[in-house]
Formats: structure tokens, C-alpha cells, sequence
């Protein structure tokens, strides 16, 4: 159980930033 939430953890870092990116582009 702990190792899904690291990955859904790090999975919302990565997604995170490129949002980020696309509000700047956007």
C-alpha cells in the first residue's frame, strides 16, 4: 500500500508542473 502512494504521489508531481506550464502558455 505504501509503494501505490508514492507512485500516485509522484505521479501528481509530475503532473503538477506541466499544468503549471500550460496555465503559463495558456
Amino acid at each position: 500500500t505504501g509503494e501505490t502512494i508514492k507512485i500516485k504521489a509522484s505521479k501528481k508531481v509530475a503532473f503538477r508542473p506541466s499544468k503549471d506550464l500550460k496555465d503559463r502558455v495558456l
